[in-house]
């Protein structure tokens, strides 16, 4: 068994990119003109992925 000499990479800065695949993409401007309609205002890209996250990371977490 190795020990490893460097530590692991983690998140230092709140303000991240995100590569998305197309699939993606497709799925998030889906689901932003369903949120545009549902709620009657704009929704960033950005405050969907961070919905998404934490929807995400509180079940696993």
């Amino acid at each position: 068994m190795t020990t490893r000499k460097k530590p692991y990479k983690t998140i230092a800065n709140a303000s991240i990119r995100v590569d998305l695949t197309e699939a993606n993409l497709k799925m998030l401007k889906k689901y932003q003109g369903k949120l545009q309609e549902t709620r009657g205002h704009k929704a960033s890209a950005g405050a969907i992925i961070n919905e998404c996250l934490y929807k995400y990371l509180l079940s696993e977490v």
